[in-house]
């Protein structure tokens, strides 16, 4: 059992993106220190179990599980609370376990996550999922401030707790009141609130529905080991805690694109795809389906690759696009003590030309939403101009998602400064089909940070918006199925 003792800094990366989904919300499971966890709120009886969920658990017709993990005692109403689950439904039953026997479980139910204290595992007849107890709590608030911050009016305490802790770090580098202000409204007008039987509830719809609409990342093109990244660590850690199904698909020879694939994710194939799979995934997305590429400049030149593309009316110009910067460095020439210089003349501009191009996100698209209010833009490296075809079709919307500043330039063409399109997204109105590009795949691609990196805020700050770029876009793409369960108030 893996105990993943990665800085919560990267955590914020898997989690700020689940608020475009109301189940994803409810899943959610983050790390609470133990101090947080002895709350008193028995007061409101606030660890009853609602009228609500009795009635949604005692309709439950499977055979359910739930597991509470290395109960210590601390929290003995929260415990009160978990048995009376038990108490709805003969199908129903709640084990206490702890020791020998929580690593049993672990292996047995393949879950690899570090397991805290009051974590709850819940296995039902066709699979199992987890969370920990700060998974219990959510933050409300009416604040027009943080409204307009997070988007919505409630939160998950991880998404809290890590906000707050990055907050207080921008105010000691920055002089923004607004970031004073939105600390200030977090921690005075915001409303702690015990949903476990919102969550609880999920868990159980979860671990019994008869199929869950999976997503798939294409393999079989020499393509990087995707879980060897930071984008794949943080995708699939997401994926792996909230039960989302993220499979490999190899739709080579006769094989077929699964029926429940909800999304497929082109991760930077190192040689063409075959013509038969180009078919494939164009059909596929004429049925309604979504596809995400990254890619980096060699990819353009994979004739069959390109075709599922330039399907949906875009493709990209030959060439890597750089970025020409000014920046400021020290004058060192030694001036006499009797000519004193003026400010301005003690600084000098040095002109230079990267291949990394800061880029602005289109956060008006679905797809971009979660990036609103992100204090780092990416930077992304080597990308490509992308070219919109609108003849293909009218049903056809193209969407510029990432774009660069005016100072970019295409190959050796550095007197020729325009904005690029470096990411993108396409749909077709009329099929429901969509499709995200990504160039520049070596942004996307980026190793498993080592311990002496994940000191470096800066490089771990560009690396991690970058991640999110992508995690982000999972928004625009349903997680697959609605809940039935009832919306108890928190």
């Amino acid at each position: 059992m893996k105990n993943n003792t990665r800085p919560q800094k990267k955590l914020i990366i898997i989690f700020a993106v689940t608020a475009v989904a109301v189940l994803i919300i409810n899943l959610l499971a983050g790390l609470l220190p133990v101090s947080a966890r002895n709350i008193d709120i028995s007061e409101n009886k606030a660890y009853s179990l609602s009228a609500e969920a009795k009635k949604y658990l005692g309709a439950v017709d499977a055979e359910t599980t739930v597991y509470v993990i290395n109960s210590d005692g601390s929290n003995p109403r929260y415990e009160s609370f978990l048995k009376q689950i038990g108490n709805c439904n003969d199908k129903i039953s709640v084990r206490f376990v702890d020791g020998d026997q929580v690593m049993e479980l672990a292996e047995e139910l393949e879950v690899e996550n570090y397991l805290a204290p009051y974590s709850l595992i819940v296995k039902g007849e066709k699979r199992s999922t987890f969370t920990d107890y700060s998974g219990m709590f959510s933050y409300r608030t009416d604040n027009s401030t943080l409204l307009s911050y997070f988007g919505t009016d409630e939160i998950d305490a991880l998404v809290y707790n890590y906000n707050v802790s990055n907050l207080y770090k921008s105010l000691s580098s920055s002089s923004d009141s607004s970031v004073y202000s939105v600390i200030q409204a977090m921690l005075y007008d915001m409303d702690r609130s015990f949903s476990a039987d919102n969550y609880i509830c999920k868990m159980v719809e979860y671990v019994n529905l008869d199929n869950i609409p999976a997503r798939y990342i294409l393999t079989g093109h020499d393509e990087d080991t995707f879980e060897d990244t930071e984008l794949g660590v943080n995708l699939l850690e997401m994926c792996e805690r909230l039960g989302i199904t993220y499979d490999k698909l190899d739709i080579t020879g006769d094989n077929r694109i699964p029926e429940d694939a909800v999304s497929i994710f082109v991760f930077y194939p190192k040689k063409d795809i075959e013509k038969a799979e180009a078919e494939k995934l164009i059909e596929y997305l004429s049925k309604g389906g979504h596809i995400t590429f990254i890619t980096a400049n060699e990819n353009l030149e994979m004739k069959n690759l390109m075709s599922v593309i330039n399907a949906y009316g875009l493709n990209a110009e030959t060439g890597i696009v750089g970025e020409k910067v000014e920046i400021k460095v020290e004058n060192e020439t030694e001036t006499a003590d009797t000519a004193p210089v003026e400010e301005t003349e003690s600084e000098k501009t040095e002109t230079v030309y990267r291949n990394t191009v800061s880029v602005n996100v289109n956060t008006e698209h679905a797809a971009m939403a979660e990036m609103e209010g992100l204090t780092v833009s990416p930077m992304v490296e080597k990308p490509n101009s992308i070219l919109f075809n609108n003849e293909i079709s009218s049903d056809l919307v193209l969407t510029p998602l990432l774009t660069t500043g005016e100072s970019a330039y295409l190959g050796d063409k550095k007197d020729e400064l325009m904005p690029m399109t470096v990411a993108a997204a396409a749909e077709n109105r009329k099929t429901g089909g969509k499709l995200l590009w990504f160039t520049g795949a070596a942004s996307y691609a980026e190793d498993i940070l080592t311990k002496e990196e994940l000191k470096d805020d800066e490089k771990m700050n560009v690396v991690y918006s970058n991640v999110y770029c992508i995690i982000s876009t999972l928004g625009w793409v349903p997680f697959g199925y609605t809940s039935e369960t009832p919306n108890i108030p928190s």
